[in-house]
């Protein structure tokens, strides 16, 4: 039978090895995670809102992934405002009245279908509204 020295050098070898075979792993950086994907509309003088992805228009109707930003962009001309409001349910927050050059964004996260006009007198009666399918 081995004496109690025999096993000496296992023990010793396993109490240094152990706790750095424990310390291994991957240092190497964790890469940050890629953008959320994007959809404009565009807001235009004599068209209203027309999908940037698609050309649908009035209504502008776009199928998203929930996450996705959609932005709206205001590409008319002139001093007319316009804005962005949710109709019925869902619902999600609208923008100000605004003008030429202006951006409105929003991330959709909930699926559901998002109705949208401008609220602006007259003008979802002449056709300006949009829809967002979240899926």
């Amino acid at each position: 039978m081995p004496t109690p020295r025999a096993f000496a050098p296992v023990i010793w070898g396993a109490i240094i090895c152990l706790p750095l075979l424990a310390c291994g792993g991957d240092d190497s950086p964790t890469s940050p995670p890629p953008p959320a994907p994007s959809y404009d509309i565009s807001i235009i003088n004599g068209v209203g809102f027309k999908s940037d992805s698609n050309q649908t228009q009035n209504p502008a109707v776009d199928t998203v992934a929930a996450g996705t930003k959609v932005t709206w962009i205001w590409r008319n001309t002139g001093t007319v405002e316009h804005n962005v409001h949710a109709v019925g349910s869902p619902t999600f927050p609208g923008s100000a009245d605004l003008s030429g050059g202006s951006r409105f964004s929003y991330t959709f996260t909930t699926p559901g279908t998002y109705n949208y006009e401008c609220t602006r007198p007259m003008h979802a009666s002449l056709g300006m509204i949009g829809t967002i399918v979240v899926q």
